[in-house]
């Protein structure tokens, strides 16, 4: 006889049979913690990893990263000088450098305006000489000494504070005299 008949379900609150969906809820709840978690996580990974990336598409649309307008790049200009003469550091002071040189600044505007304001030629000119009359013959007639020369003109330049960056020094005139 109890085999004919089907297992009856095990009563649960106020003598209503239990309901068997408690493992189902559990895993969906686990599901949708892990899919926010991931949804998060993803977020993070895509503002806060892949800053260069945003740098590089606001790149060509003319805009900076903080979506303002970038100045336009064209061809680099030249600031040229009038030849230095300069009694090198050596001792007895007979070495001497006659050198010409213009600086790589980044636009022709930025070059016009330079030439155009005499104070700041002068400026640079004499920051110039008091870096040249510090070097010696010996260093400044290699390769590598005329690469430091090249960085510390670059440098000090830069130091004056006059807001004019200086992207090279290009030589076109370069003898020394011992």
């Amino acid at each position: 006889m109890s085999q004919d008949k089907e297992a009856a379900p095990l009563p649960g609150k106020n003598g209503k049979p239990a309901k068997g969906g408690g493992s189902k809820k559990l895993i969906i709840i686990i599901v949708l913690v892990l899919v926010v978690a991931g949804g998060g996580g993803a977020a993070y990974w895509k503002f806060f990893m892949h800053k260069p990336a945003e740098d590089a598409a606001a790149a060509g649309t003319g805009k900076d990263s903080h979506g303002k307008a970038k100045e336009p790049e064209g061809e680099p200009g030249l600031v040229p000088f009038e030849p230095f003469l300069v009694n090198l550091a050596d001792e007895g002071g007979q070495a001497y450098l006659r050198a010409t040189l213009s600086l790589l600044v980044p636009s022709e505007e930025i070059a016009k305006e330079l030439e155009a304001k005499p104070v700041v030629r002068t400026q640079i000119r004499s920051a110039v000489l008091e870096v040249l009359s510090t070097q010696s013959a010996s260093h400044v007639s290699t390769p590598e000494g005329k690469t430091e020369l090249k960085k510390a003109i670059k440098e000090r330049i830069e130091s004056l504070g006059l807001e004019v960056e200086v992207r090279d020094v290009l030589f076109s005139d370069f003898v020394v005299q011992y």
